[in-house]
Parts: structure tokens; sequence; C-alpha cells
């Protein structure tokens, strides 16, 4: 009795989690039993179906190859994995197609292992026409690929609260992530083929309007195909944290950097090479503040980082910044400590007017460490010009039989980011991220 009326009391208070249930779907136009969805041999003909016959919490899993766009209305789980006939959307380039779509009711979505490929338009489009509203979408695993208009991008989210994770996303024609709204999650994606339109046409990842409480970690972005624009780029308000995140653009670039900001951000334990900067702070905002700490440069076209006019203060804390001097462009207080400067003809370059100050740094193989409006300054009292004598936390950092430095290796896409030695190598056993860099101790 005491169980009968426990069970009642849950259908009462939790109905959606007590009748959640498991559906299928296949390709329009088959014949499939009942088509009540409720088996692969019952499954739901076509996702028009498919949509009206579930409900709130339910679970649909896509079996088979379908040539339609999946629009979502209600907070459900859609699934790839279908055991019986692993789904794909492949909408075969047809004009103006999209994978699936956002319509009114489709919050707290979740998208498992979706396989979308060769879209005319979006592959996701989770677009709620607010970047405040609140969306709730979480985006796992899975593979996108193909977005072949030239005005779009692969998956594009406009609300509060979206999650993307664990997903391949390349062939994108323009952007590979576009979103606008606050408290999102970009995390550990792979990305690669950015901008197959050529260049100054597209982002790995770009975030806008409202990014605060939006957190980017530990993607990997391939976007050395063309000289166009950033890896990742924030042009929202609030504050962003980057971190953790590995960049390769091309040498010598006249378009882009790997990091743009024009938000509060900071900019935490990642590794970029190539573009014409590493990590920009942009000039054409007021950025209040950029924190820039704990990351790694190499072979910008013209500075590892540049600092804008409009930056009211910036800190620039234990990075390893190779070849290309930091510029400060501002009046504003730019804090530099504790980083490594290697093989450059100057370490820091500040534009006359300049509060910057640096001390505990280390500048090896730089011929002019600091320099104010073109006049050579004083390091500070414990800054060191000289070699940098690095001891690592592990194998993330080692030292050549010829004595050159060798700094951390980051397998992306077949190429090796993080040697001066040896860029451009096959990394076998790449290294993990948030390594940590420090000088010898001196007796």
């Amino acid at each position: 009795m005491i169980t009968s009326l426990s069970a009642a009391v849950a259908l009462l208070l939790f109905p959606a989690l007590s009748l959640a249930t498991d559906y299928y779907v296949r390709p329009s136009g088959g014949s499939y039993g009942t088509e009540d969805g409720t088996s692969y041999s019952n499954a739901f003909d076509g996702f028009t179906n498919a949509i009206n016959g579930v409900s709130n919490g339910d679970t649909l899993y896509i079996c088979g190859t379908h040539d339609q766009q999946l629009t979502i209305s209600k907070s459900i789980t859609v699934d790839w994995r279908c055991t019986s006939e692993a789904g794909i959307i492949d909408r075969n380039n047809a004009n103006a197609s999209r994978g699936v779509a956002y319509s009114s009711g489709g919050t707290d979505v979740t998208l498992l292992y979706p396989n979308i490929t060769d879209v005319d338009d979006y592959a996701i489009l989770a677009d709620t026409g607010n970047s405040s509203a609140y969306l709730g979408w979480t985006i796992t695993g899975g593979d996108i690929s193909t977005c072949t208009d030239t005005a779009q991008t692969c998956i594009r989210y406009v609300g509060t609260n979206v999650t993307i994770q664990n997903v391949t996303i390349h062939d994108c024609y323009t952007d590979c992530i576009w979103g606008k709204g606050a408290a999102a999650k970009i995390l550990n994606n792979t990305i690669y083929d950015v901008a197959q339109t050529g260049t100054n046409s597209g982002d790995g990842i770009q975030i806008s309007e409202s990014v605060d409480g939006t957190i980017i970690r530990g993607n990997v972005i391939n976007h050395d195909d063309y000289d166009s624009k950033y890896c990742i780029i924030s042009t929202g308000t609030g504050l962003v944290r980057i971190e953790g995140n590995t960049c390769v653009r091309g040498t010598g670039y006249t378009t882009g950097a790997g990091v743009y900001i024009e938000s509060n951000a900071e900019i935490l334990g990642n590794r970029v090479t190539g573009g014409v900067y590493n990590y920009q702070c942009a000039n054409a905002s007021s950025t209040p503040k950029c924190l820039i700490a704990g990351n790694w440069g190499y072979n910008a076209t013209t500075y590892s980082v540049s600092i804008g006019n409009n930056s009211t203060s910036a800190e620039i804390y234990n990075n390893v910044l190779i070849g290309k001097p930091v510029n400060v462009n501002n009046t504003g207080a730019v804090r530099f400590r504790n980083n490594i400067f290697y093989n450059s003809s100057i370490g820091i370059l500040a534009n006359a007017g300049s509060s910057a100050t640096e001390n505990y740094n280390i500048f090896d193989t730089v011929t002019v460490p600091f320099s104010i409006g073109g006049v050579p300054q004083s390091i500070g009292a414990n800054s060191i010009n000289g070699s940098a004598n690095l001891v690592g936390n592990g194998p993330e950092v080692s030292t050549s039989t010829n004595g050159t430095h060798v700094y951390p290796l980051r397998g992306v896409n077949g190429k090796c980011v993080g040697s001066i030695v040896n860029i451009g190598a096959t990394c076998a056993n790449p290294v993990p991220y948030g390594y940590t860099l420090k000088p010898k101790r001196r007796h």
C-alpha cells in the first residue's frame, strides 16, 4: 500500500520525469510498422511526426540518413546514437537548408552526438531572437561540417545558458561557432578548416552582445587555411574567460589575431601561434580591463600582445612570448610581471605617455627589453636581462642538446605548436594544458 501510494505521489509531483519516454525516428517516406515511435521497427516517419509525437522530457533517437530540417519546439533530448542505424542529417547542400533549428517552446534542449553535414545555411540554429532570453541548449559530442552558405555559420545561438562541448566542427565557410548570450560554456571542441570562403571571412569562435559569465576553455582551433580574422573573438559586454585553448594561425598573416577581445576578459593559459597578434585587447572600443596570464605566444607577424589605446588597465603576468614584442598603445596602468620574453628585438614597446611598468620579468635574447616612446628604459630591479635557465613542473619544458630552449608541444591537426626549433613537426605525445614556467632560482 505504501509503495503504491508513493508511486502515485511521484507521478503527481514529477509527471514529466515519470513519463519520460524513448522514441525513434527514421527518414520520411518509409513504412515503419505502427509508426508510433516506440521502437526502431515502429519509428516515427520523419521529423514532423516525431516532434508532434514527443513530449517535454522525452528522448528522440535519430536513426538513418535524413535530408530534412529538425525543428525543435519542446524540451527534449535528441540523440544521434541509434543502435540499430546511426543517425545523420545530410541536407545535400539544398538551397537555404538547415540541420537543427529552435522554435518557440524549444528551451532546455540537449543534442547528443549530432552528426550534421552539407547544409547550405546553419547546421544548428538555436536563435530565440533575443540574446537576453533563456535558451538552455546543450550540445555534446558529434561532428558538424560543411556549412556552405557564405553568410552563415555552422553553429549559431542567440540566448543564455548554452553549452557546446566536445564537438568536432570543420569545413565552416565563415564562422564555426557564433553566439550571443550570457553564461555560455564553449568547452573542449575541435575546430578546423575555418573561413573556407577566403580572406577576412570568418572566426573559429565568435561571441558578441552580452557575454557575461561566458567560459571558452580547452578548444583546439586550426585557423591557418586563410588570412582571415580570429581563432576566438569577443566583442560583447561583460566578463568572459578564455582559458586553456590552442590556436594555430598562419605565418606572416596580415589580418586578425589568435585571441581578440573588446569586453572585460581573463585570458589564461592559452597557446597561440601566428596571426598579426597572438593576443589583442582591441583599440576600437573602451575595454575596461584585460588580464593576460599564463599564456604562450609564438610567431606573430607584428606583436605577440597588443594593448589598445582605450584599455584603461591591463595586467600581463606569467606569459612566455616568443619572437615579437608586446605593444602598449595607451596611457593606462599596464603592469608586466613574471613574463619571459624570448628572441625579439624589443620586449615591451610602449607608446609615449604610457604608464606601463615592469618587474620580475626575464628578457632572453632580447636587444631592447623595455622601451617607452622609442626611448629604452631601465628594467626592474628584479628582472633579468639574459638566459632564462628554464625549469618546468614535469615534461612540459626541456632544453635541446645545443642549448636552445624548447617549449611545450601541442598537436593540432597533425601540426606542432610550441617548439622554437621545430614548429610544424609531428606531435606524437602532446602535453596537457595548464603548464607553468619558472626561472631557476639563483643563489
